[in-house]
């Protein structure tokens, strides 16, 4: 009996995640490709030369890697460099184990590891493995269009703690024992300022979430006793303490300050002119210059508009799947969530308005997603799985038609 139990229960166990297995060997094999990023190779050499040198560049520093820039690097170009020091370091040591290979398989994982770990939350959640699969399926598709510049450096590490972050911020909202978690977010972030400059993103959501907070209990719960508003008020102190710990890093707050007061410049002086240089731009640390030049720093819109490609619209696609998803949940709860609503109109907004921004979008949002899942009735999970679904296949016969890496611009650029 017990075998035959046992029997059945694996019988069970292959019907219902066999199809989400499959889909996971294939996925995997598209993401099997070559390393493309020619940014890598300097990530390799830069953590190299730190580990034989055991110290950061400093100033006055000459880079060793350029015969035609002898020259001592400026401040910011030495910040640059120091910014994501750690990072670089963990990439060369995969490759000294692995080789390039080992590079690749590390890239698979890092873009797989999200979405597993929300497959299998929401399965034990009680959700449906039809209704889950087309929807993390999609923003998986979705990142092999924009592979070659996005999991291939540091940045990688800025799409897995944003990843972490989200459940922590939801994490620390409840109240009892939270001191751990506190101590964890201040690591996580110490860690983060020296592993990829995305950090930066990274305390803007802490206070986004927790200006959330704020508003919510101003809004919801005046009428409750002073103790509720203490619980509201301690997320202050996580976000006050995450932000110290990003000071941990060799530039201290000089990325940090200067990366955000060049932004809020650019947004005050002319919010819609992404891409444009501006008298600003010596002010703000050339971001403004760097903002012009570079191709991932355009808007989602631009790459449709301008180079006729066809994957933005489905990114647009899934974020406003995402944002339907989440009003679906506040319909059914007359009540508008402030924390995840602000968290969620952060991810959307930057993914829309610099194409670097989607990636980080796909890997979080399948979480609201899911998070909103258990809100609204089964109709409204098979709507949005049969949204998903409709999407997942038109790519799905994209990627067998051709290789999502070789699509290119149908116009020059």
């Amino acid at each position: 009996m017990n075998e035959l139990g046992t029997g059945t229960r694996l019988l069970r166990a292959v019907a219902r995640h066999g199809l989400p297995a499959l889909l996971l060997v294939y996925v995997f094999l598209i993401l099997f490709v070559p390393l493309a990023d020619p940014d890598l190779f300097w990530h390799l050499k830069a953590g190299q030369w730190v580990l034989q040198q055991g110290e950061l560049p400093g100033p006055g520093y000459e880079d060793p890697f350029s015969y035609t820039a002898p020259r001592p690097l400026s401040e910011t170009q030495v910040e640059g460099l120091r910014s994501q020091w750690l990072g670089q370091v963990f990439l060369y040591l995969v490759y000294k184990l692995g080789g390039y290979a080992g590079l690749i398989v590390f890239r698979i994982l890092m873009i797989l590891a999200p979405f597993i770990a929300v497959y299998v939350l929401s399965v034990r959640k009680g959700l449906s493995p039809l209704w889950t699969v087309p929807v993390l399926l999609l923003p998986v598709l979705l990142i092999a269009f924009s592979l070659h510049y996005t999991f291939e450096r540091p940045q990688a590490f800025t799409f897995a703690l944003c990843f972490l972050l989200v459940p922590l911020l939801w994490r620390l909202r409840r109240p009892g024992g939270r001191w751990p978690w506190v101590a964890l977010l201040a690591v996580m972030m110490a860690l983060w300022s020296n592993l990829h400059g995305g950090f930066i993103f990274g305390v803007v959501m802490i206070w986004v979430f927790t200006l959330g907070v704020l508003v919510e209990a101003a809004l919801y719960r005046r009428s409750e006793s002073a103790q509720s508003g203490k619980e509201e008020l301690f997320m202050l102190v996580p976000a006050a303490l995450g932000t110290a710990a990003t000071l941990l890093n060799p530039n201290t707050n000089s990325l940090l300050y200067g990366f955000l007061r060049g932004h809020i410049f650019r947004f005050l002086s002319d919010p819609f002119a992404v891409g444009a240089s501006s008298a600003g731009g010596a002010a703000t640390g050339g971001m403004i210059d760097v903002v012009s030049v570079l191709m991932e720093y355009k808007p989602l819109w631009f790459f449709y508009e301008k180079l006729h490609l066809i994957w933005p619209l489905f990114m647009m696609a899934y974020m406003a799947l995402a944002v339907l998803a989440a009003l679906a949940g506040y319909a059914v709860h007359r009540r508008v969530r402030f924390p995840e609503a602000m968290l969620l109109s952060a991810f959307v907004l930057f993914g829309l308005y610099y194409s670097r921004g989607v990636t980080l979008a796909l890997v979080v949002l399948p979480m609201f997603i899911l998070y909103s899942a258990k809100d609204f009735k089964k109709i409204g999970r098979l709507a949005s799985g049969g949204i998903a679904a409709v999407l997942c296949a038109v790519l799905v016969f994209m990627t067998l038609q051709r290789s999502p890496w070789q699509l290119e611009p149908s116009v020059p650029v």
